[in-house]
């Protein structure tokens, strides 16, 4: 599970995140990201209803939120994360979820090799 320190959890933390209009997008997900000015990375995650059923939906989010914390040492402290699913990708893998994370992830130079 990640850990409640790298999560958001109020609108006004997402709307922070929106207003910067950092952007990176991959083939399914998208992510917005704003500095935070913490010691560690924060991370929300949007999942519309026209991806699917909540079972669905809830899913993705588990897949989505295991791939970030497996790999939170490598993410640029300080940074707030929005992650936005595009369309749907209901018969995704772990691995494919975690490889195209890292991707948009390098794209948007919030990846850091340690």
């Amino acid at each position: 599970m990640l850990p409640r320190a790298n999560r958001l959890r109020k609108d006004k933390e997402f709307g922070h995140v929106f207003k910067y209009r950092n952007v990176r997008g991959g083939e399914h997900f998208r992510v917005h990201f704003a500095p935070n000015h913490l010691i560690q990375p924060r991370f929300g995650f949007s999942i519309s209803k026209k991806i699917g059923k909540a079972v669905q939906r809830n899913r993705l989010r588990r897949l989505l939120r295991e791939s970030v914390r497996l790999n939170l040492q490598q993410i640029k402290s300080d940074t707030d994360i929005v992650v936005i699913c595009k369309k749907p990708w209901l018969d995704a893998s772990f691995g494919q979820v975690e490889q195209e994370m890292k991707y948009i992830l390098k794209k948007a130079g919030l990846w850091v090799s340690k």
